[in-house]
């Protein structure tokens, strides 16, 4: 919550490209960690959601403020892991 806190919008943050790169090259080698979860909340679950669809209205406001932390499933047709 504190690196959110740090934000002026996790939207926006989502939305730039370059904020996302070095917020990965600063805390990667401080928290990896955090890094991991921080990529995935901001990047594939925000960034994909706000990305897809932008007329659909969607409630984030609980995934932007961070109460809650948002996941990503990725799979391949036909294929497995």
């Amino acid at each position: 919550r504190i690196l959110n806190d740090t934000l002026d919008s996790g939207a926006r943050l989502a939305a730039d490209p370059r904020a996302l790169a070095a917020l990965h090259e600063w805390l990667g080698p401080v928290d990896p960690a955090l890094t991991t979860v921080a990529g995935i909340h901001y990047n594939l679950f925000l960034g994909s959601l706000l990305d897809h669809d932008p007329g659909t209205p969607r409630d984030l406001s609980d995934f932007l403020e961070l109460r809650s932390i948002g996941t990503f499933l990725c799979t391949e047709v036909a294929h497995g892991n």
